[in-house]
């Protein structure tokens, strides 16, 4: 076999395994807005609840902390401390609320447009993917380019993908000058066939499994009640501690304080 030969194999291998991790990627993305619309609720107050949890928790050792050294605490003060200690909690739970909010809001695609999508997507991709095309990379038009094909693409908007097919035949392409080989394209071929598999083994890929069996999806859901009965028991117990602590300790007030 010539090296000619040789080489237009390995593009067709790079460029095939190129389109199934990334069709994987995308249905991955896919499959995880499915989840959040099922389960995101009951995930969302799961863990409001347990970082209300771990509020109290912080709290209660912050007092005693400050009893241990003989210190005296203001009401103030606790909460400073439990607002600084809980940031990065509260804006995950935000990030969680938001993404929520958001798959909520998705339209689900139909099959036909699913499939006339990634269709679409592989001929645009032939054309201007970073990785078959090395000699677009530091080309800022095809980088923007590439980079709306991916968000229309994860979207499944055709009529988007239809518009940046016109766009792109509007560059100038010059192939005549420009390079094809893809550097180090054996490496880039292995890299590929440990990620797939990655990709398929792991979640949210994974989710589906959940989603289409009825049995699993009503098993989620009862997990996930079951964790927010057990927090809000267990903040029901650390309230109490919580109370008792401000209570035999004269805990200052606000207006207490000089």
């Amino acid at each position: 076999m010539s090296i000619i030969s040789i080489q237009d194999s390995l593009n067709d291998q790079y460029e095939k395994l190129l389109f199934e991790r990334d069709a994987l990627r995308k249905d991955a993305a896919s499959i995880q807005l499915a989840y959040i619309r099922t389960f995101g609720l009951l995930i969302n107050e799961a863990f409001a609840a347990k970082i209300a949890c771990i509020r109290l928790k912080k709290q209660i050792a912050f007092y005693q902390a400050a009893l241990n050294q003989g210190k005296e605490l203001s009401m103030d003060e606790v909460d400073q401390y439990t607002k600084q200690v809980m940031q990065a909690y509260q804006k995950q739970l935000h990030e969680m609320y938001e993404k929520t909010s958001m798959a909520m809001q998705c339209k689900v695609s139909s099959e036909a447009t699913v499939l006339a999508v990634k269709q679409k997507y592989r001929q645009l991709a032939k054309q201007v993917h970073p990785d078959l095309h090395p000699e677009f990379v530091n080309d800022l038009r095809y980088k923007e380019l590439w980079s709306q094909i991916v968000d229309a693409y994860h979207a499944n908007d055709l009529s988007r993908l239809e518009e940046l097919e016109f766009l792109m035949h509007q560059i100038e392409m010059d192939h005549s000058s420009l390079s094809l080989e893809v550097p180090n394209i054996q490496e880039k071929i292995h890299a590929l066939q440990d990620e797939i598999p990655t990709i398929i083994s792991s979640d949210p890929y994974q989710y589906h499994t959940i989603l289409e069996n009825d049995d699993l999806k009503e098993e989620k859901v009862n997990e996930l009640k079951e964790e927010i009965k057990i927090y809000s028991q267990y903040k029901e117990e650390l309230q109490k501690v919580f109370e008792k602590i401000i209570t035999n300790n004269k805990v200052k007030e606000p207006w207490q304080t000089n």
